[in-house]
């Protein structure tokens, strides 16, 4: 495709997707990114995504027609390509006897059997595979075998994700032509390749700014992601040497975006306050992820007692339901970036949230002469 004649900037993210703004629209897995608002950020001239990380692959086939019922546009689908280690028995019933008391006082019954914690990859792999989206990204690790030439025969593109120059290294070597530069900034989950190691720790300025030259001679498109919320924070990505940047607290305040009401709430209650108190946990979920902070946290970040991905995300989920359910949110993991303070007023529609990101990129690349 190319850049549209009403884009803001040519660059090899607009190019590859028709774009009129170098926005993704970061897949949030588990909810929060419904046809309505993949869609709506397509149709708006950013590249939606569909987070599919936890959804089956007998149920990815309806879920991707759905949104191409509503858009003609390009749009991604996302998935975890976790290569962690598999928890143990023994480190299950820790975990599980660790998480009884909270799961007693919010009212949920734990799951006895967390084998099916979150789907088989490869049935994943091959549904987004036959119904041909314009982009397959993912995080976590690198494309199994045979992946990327299959993907290019069917005319997918493949973006890959990393937090550190090493990971960068490596999926350029794995051959992915468009890599997301994350940010210890990001919400959600950390989309670093180890699940053992430490927190993620470098900003997506720093990385990229390392990053850009060898990824330019190998011919990779850039793109950053982690705490933007702004159009400004966006020019600041191209700037630096990126495509483009992937948003994805900013499109939870969207109307379209089935982000539950309790976390409506806590994002506005940040905004309010001017800025928003956020933590890296593995708590929920077995991996660091990036979550909003409530008085009285009732997890602590690092408990003593943890099950690998995704056995310790089957743990918690009824507790994060029944949490939701009964207004506790202090034993609920509302994923946010570090710039959550400066979310929209809730219920902002994603064409208003995407002109406001144009104006706002369009002001600042003007005070930043030779920006492209």
């Amino acid at each position: 495709m190319t850049t549209p004649p009403n884009a803001i900037v040519d660059t090899a993210l607009t190019r590859r997707f028709g774009l009129t703004l170098p926005v993704i629209q970061a897949p949030m897995a588990g909810g929060p990114t419904t046809a309505e608002l993949v869609a709506g950020a397509s149709n708006a001239g950013v590249l939606g995504a569909l987070g599919a990380a936890y959804t089956p692959a007998q149920d990815l086939p309806a879920a991707i027609r759905a949104i191409r019922a509503l858009t003609d546009r390009p749009f991604a689908v996302n998935l975890f390509f976790h290569q962690g280690r598999t928890a143990t028995a023994p480190e299950i019933a820790a975990a599980r006897a660790a998480l009884a008391p909270l799961a007693a006082r919010v009212g949920a019954d734990l799951p006895d059997d967390v084998s099916d914690a979150a789907p088989p990859l490869g049935p994943q792999i091959q549904a987004v595979l036959n119904e041909a989206p314009a982009a397959l990204s993912f995080t976590m690790g690198l494309p199994p075998a045979g992946l990327v030439e299959e993907a290019r025969r069917r005319g997918i593109a493949l973006i890959g994700t990393a937090t550190t120059a090493d990971e960068v290294r490596r999926l350029i070597a794995a051959g992915i032509d468009m890599i997301c530069i994350q940010g210890a900034e990001a919400g959600g989950h950390s989309g670093m390749f180890s699940a053992d190691g430490p927190p993620p720790s470098q900003s997506w300025a720093s990385l990229i700014e390392a990053m850009a030259p060898e990824a330019e001679a190998a011919g990779v498109t850039l793109i950053v992601a982690g705490g933007i919320m702004t159009g400004r924070g966006v020019a600041a990505a191209l700037a630096l040497g990126a495509a483009g940047a992937q948003l994805g607290t900013a499109f939870m305040a969207t109307a379209e975006a089935g982000t539950r009401p309790g976390h409506r709430q806590l994002l506005q209650t940040s905004a309010r306050a001017g800025g928003a108190m956020t933590v890296l946990t593995r708590s929920y979920t077995g991996r660091y992820a990036r979550k909003l902070l409530s008085a009285g946290e009732a997890i602590p970040p690092e408990p003593t007692a943890l099950a690998a991905f995704p056995a310790q995300h089957g743990l918690t989920k009824p507790i994060r339901a029944a949490a939701d359910a009964a207004g506790v949110p202090e034993a609920q993991a509302y994923w946010a970036g570090a710039g959550a303070g400066l979310v929209r007023p809730d219920g902002i529609a994603v064409a208003e949230l995407v002109a406001a990101l144009g104006r706002e990129m369009r002001a600042a690349l003007a005070r930043m002469p030779g920006a492209r």
